[in-house]
């Protein structure tokens, strides 16, 4: 079954298991990549969306599910400010249908780096912004008196190009929601020699995005990394006050280097911060790495075990300081820099809000799953009735109730409300031993991934990876290339993993820009299933996990309140795992023993 951004709502949150999935795109949902265009299309138009476009004037660096394009015009690289416009266009279900297939339709969902400029929507993109800014009067003034997170909005996506309805959107509102230094000064009682320098972010030269949230840019004829969030500018002023307040440690991003501003207006003199630069750690991540030195065979225990001792010291570090926890922890959110000759981790990624469900441990995803069908603020769809959700509502008040938590849950809002430690509430809810046991489960996730040379755990249904994109090798799987011992020590730190429990992970699998049920895909072997099929058991799978659920958070709220019976505790994985410097000692031990067997041999 083909995914879209719109559809991809429908398959993979715990709405699907109670909102009957949409019956109006089945068109969409079983269309094969054929030879449509031949026949509906000019010749040119065909090859040009087949092959790489000869000598163009626009880059396309990214995508978030296919429907915001991260495109860059080539003509103003060598003097110009990371303005973050952002090209927007219609979901794949409203392209013309005869163009699904050569534009890569449902690939361009779960491909959210640089490889999507390899599909043929980037080329008809980049075909068409070539086209439209060429003929557009004196576009490079108006393209540089954008304001900042401003928008090219794309009105279809047709068979002609010529037909393409374009028009910026001017972000006049987001200054709105922006804050001064001194507003933020005074929010957080910091002395001004607490905050770091501000730059002008047309003082800024633009070199590439690479993430939604991530550009590359130069300063002061140096690399770094300016951060920003033109959509929840909010989340940007967290991630800068916890960096602000985290103490030093090797392993973790320091303070910013510098808060990026804009003016107010024209005619202020008012700097409103937008962003923050960072360093730039030119080695990448672990997520690309791992892979890298698995493929060619450079592996090394030393490394392994530096990094796990880095990865345990960071989290032991984060925890150490009150109420301060880690929620985002993947392997691309550990980058990698030399000292003193060898490589060493980098954590990054402040924001404290959602990870992936893959990583996030199942008292994290349970209590988000239920919420999701219980509070209008938290939906991720329409189609919930009123009864249904006053249903979930109460399992979810009883829940809170039973740890005290007063409701309503807290929202991330455009306009910043100083949270002492943001908004993700199944985080925010959970006892600082809760929360180191979520860091433990999650570190166990990561020596897999570092032991094993993989850069993910698992398939994700939204989003892929240059490396084991839609790889069947997936946690638990262990080769030779993880010793008994850690083997033993990752599950223990990933007590309560559905893995463990025989439920195995999400019963949906991703290949390419389909889903299907687990072990219906048509590779290795297996049967592949229908899009019926898949329809049914994507119901089927989201009405076992909300089941699940609900049975974790009444076992979780028998246990506060010592009613709890031994299968309720057989639940409560979490309860199981050991603290964070249990693991770091076995990791130092391990060492040791690594080092002395080098030295022997020497």
């Amino acid at each position: 079954m083909n995914i879209s951004d719109k559809l991809r709502k429908h398959l993979a949150f715990s709405a699907a298991g109670v909102v009957p999935f949409p019956e109006t795109f089945d068109g969409y949902l079983n269309y094969e990549v054929g030879g449509e265009l031949r026949n509906s299309a000019k010749p040119e138009l065909w090859r040009s969306l087949s092959h790489a476009v000869p000598n163009p004037t626009w880059r396309i660096d990214g995508a978030i599910f296919g429907t915001r394009y991260f495109a860059t015009p080539l003509f103003l690289l060598s003097d110009f400010p990371p303005l973050r416009i952002d090209v927007v266009i219609p979901d794949q279900l409203d392209w013309a249908q005869e163009l699904w297939g050569v534009l890569g339709a449902s690939d361009s969902v779960h491909m959210h780096d640089e490889r999507v400029a390899n599909l043929g929507i980037s080329r008809y993109l980049v075909l068409l912004l070539d086209s439209w800014s060429s003929s557009y009067p004196d576009f490079e003034r108006i393209y540089r008196g954008l304001p900042f997170g401003s928008s090219i909005v794309v009105g279809n996506i047709g068979l002609k190009l010529s037909e393409s309805r374009i028009r910026i959107n001017r972000n006049i509102q987001l200054p709105s929601h922006l804050l001064s230094i001194s507003n933020l000064q005074e929010l957080w009682k910091l002395q001004d020699d607490s905050m770091p320098v501000a730059v002008d972010l047309h003082r800024l030269r633009f070199v590439k995005r690479l993430f939604s949230s991530i550009c590359l840019i130069e300063h002061a004829g140096k690399p770094m990394i300016f951060k920003s969030n033109t959509q929840s500018p909010s989340s940007i002023y967290h991630e800068i006050k916890v960096l602000l307040s985290l103490p030093p440690h090797p392993n973790i991003v320091g303070p910013p280097k510098a808060l990026v501003t804009i003016s107010s207006d024209s005619h202020s003199e008012k700097c409103l911060i937008c962003g923050f630069l960072l360093e730039y750690y030119e080695l990448g991540s672990l997520e690309a790495y791992l892979p890298q030195i698995r493929d060619s065979h450079s592996l090394r225990a030393q490394d392994q075990l530096r990094w796990s001792l880095e990865l345990a010291s960071a989290l032991i570090h984060i925890h150490s300081q009150v109420g301060m926890f880690y929620s985002d922890l993947k392997m691309d959110n550990i980058l990698l820099r030399l000292i003193n000759g060898k490589v060493s981790i980098v954590l990054v990624d402040f924001e404290q809000s959602r990870n992936l469900y893959t990583w996030a441990p199942p008292e994290v995803f349970y209590v988000e799953w239920i919420a999701e069908l219980s509070f209008r603020g938290l939906t991720r769809i329409d189609g919930l009735s009123d009864q249904l959700m006053l249903e979930f509502r109460e399992v979810m008040e009883r829940y809170f109730s039973s740890r005290g938590v007063t409701l309503p849950v807290p929202v991330q809002p455009l306009d910043y409300d100083n949270p002492q430690h943001g908004w993700y509430y199944p985080w925010l809810t959970s006892t600082p031993e809760e929360q180191e046991s979520g860091s433990v489960y999650c570190l166990g996730r990561a020596l897999w991934c570092i032991f094993e040379c993989v850069g993910n755990t698992s398939n994700v249904l939204g989003r892929s990876h240059p490396h084991d994109s839609d790889s069947q090798y997936e946690f638990p799987m262990f080769t030779y290339r993880t010793p008994d011992s850690i083997q033993q020590i990752i599950r223990k730190c990933t007590s309560g993993a559905r893995e463990w429990t025989g439920d195995g992970p999400l019963g949906l699998f991703r290949r390419g820009g389909k889903v299907y049920p687990r072990g219906r895909t048509g590779t290795m072997g297996q049967p592949i299933a229908t899009v019926e099929e898949t329809k049914e058991a994507v119901k089927r799978v989201w009405k076992l996990e909300i089941v699940k659920a609900k049975e974790f958070l009444l076992a979780r709220e028998k246990y506060r309140n010592g009613s709890a019976d031994v299968d309720d505790v057989e639940l409560l994985g979490y309860l199981r795992r050991p603290t964070l410097k249990d693991v770091h000692v076995f990791l130092k031990d391990l060492e040791i023993e690594e080092t002395e067997t080098v030295q022997k041999v020497i």
